[in-house]
């Protein structure tokens, strides 16, 4: 029922950047692939108070769509939060946007 369309609405962006400053990355489900899980590494304000431009560093298992299939992925940081949901394909209550938090540290 709190599906927010636009991550300016919502509180991601600083519940994300909270989780990896403290060095925890965040596996994430989104509609590429027709489904697909990647682990958001990072994030770049790219140097502007705004979220317009921002963009988020995935570790990607299957990168194959840019040249250079390196493991590393980047988007759009509010391109990707519209893709961030699986309210086209799923029923309720299971229009979900999943993820799961990885603590590291504790994990060790």
């Amino acid at each position: 029922e709190h599906f927010v369309e636009d991550a300016a609405d919502s509180y991601f962006v600083s519940w994300l950047r909270g989780h990896l400053e403290a060095g925890r990355p965040v596996m994430v489900e989104w509609g590429d692939w027709d489904g697909h899980w990647m682990a958001i590494i990072g994030y770049d304000t790219m140097g502007t108070p705004g979220i317009g431009d921002d963009v988020l560093i995935f570790a990607d298992p299957y990168d194959t769509s840019d040249h250079w299939q390196d493991g590393y992925y980047f988007y759009p940081t509010e391109r990707w939060f519209t893709m961030w949901r699986d309210r086209n394909v799923a029923e309720k209550p299971y229009q979900l946007q999943p993820f799961i938090v990885f603590d590291l540290k504790s994990a060790s």
